[in-house]
């Protein structure tokens, strides 16, 4: 069903996909130092983060910003495998352009994420007054609203996956797309699923060792952007194998 062999070095057959991945690992660089400060800071010692609250906050807008360059190069890397069977990886020039690819998928997650805590609020607020009559009525908000959430959650990487296919922010609307995705294709939903939370396992336990020393924090940079990609192929495997990519594209053949 996903041909893991390819995810785990698909991109080595660009010839430039040494300089290209070291970029994208630097590009990492301080959004995982930052994690790290932030991680090992004193919560209780307010007057020392306040000390360095000049450096800290231009190091997480600076941080966010990276990261966000980052994820638009791989919604970029899996727009051009789908549609192009292209397996290199993408220039690093349009840096800009993968800022805005970033910002428009975030964009379209919030939309749902807000319309996820307005049906909330819905709920909430008539059972609200009926808890003093039994506390058991509170069953049924609590259930809805756990619905609600599980939802959301199960319905975001169809909605991203929706977006990969042409980097269109309405494409998180787009409901018949959204149908073709998941139709036919609960199993290996399921299955990719699964594998993205496995490689997100085990890129944590390999940033945790390589954290244990000063020289291992400097590699994990580089450990997560080479999983980006492998998620990145991984999707696009997904995607291809759902049929919703357009039917005139070269999709899944070798070249």
């Amino acid at each position: 069903m996903f041909d893991f062999q390819r995810a785990f070095k698909f991109f080595t057959n660009d010839s430039q996909w040494a300089t290209k991945f070291i970029t994208g690992g630097f590009l990492l660089l301080i959004p995982v130092l930052v994690s790290y400060v932030r991680q090992y800071l004193p919560d209780d010692n307010s007057k020392l983060i306040v000390k360095y609250l000049p450096i800290l906050i231009p190091a997480i807008i600076i941080s966010l910003i990276f990261s966000a360059i980052v994820a638009g190069y791989r919604f970029k890397l899996i727009n051009n495998e789908i549609l192009y069977n292209d397996l290199k990886l993408p220039a690093w020039g349009a840096i800009i352009d993968y800022f805005v690819l970033a910002f428009k998928a975030a964009a379209g997650s919030a939309a749902w994420i807000v319309l996820a805590g307005v049906l909330v609020w819905f709920v909430m607020i008539p059972f609200g007054a009926l808890y003093k009559i039994n506390a058991l009525l509170l069953l049924v908000p609590i259930i809805l609203v756990s619905s609600i959430i599980i939802s959301l959650l199960v319905v975001l990487p169809l909605l991203n996956a929706s977006y990969c296919v042409d980097l269109k922010f309405n494409s998180f609307f787009n409901m018949q797309r959204l149908k073709k995705l998941i139709k036919g294709n609960v199993l290996k939903y399921f299955v990719y699923g699964v594998i993205l939370f496995a490689l997100s396992a085990l890129q944590q336990i390999l940033a945790f060792v390589l954290g244990l020393t000063v020289i291992g924090i400097l590699f994990v940079p580089f450990l997560t952007f080479y999983f980006t990609l492998v998620s990145a192929d991984i999707t696009a495997q997904f995607i291809v194998q759902t049929g919703v990519v357009p039917a005139h594209c070269e999709i899944g053949k070798e070249s």
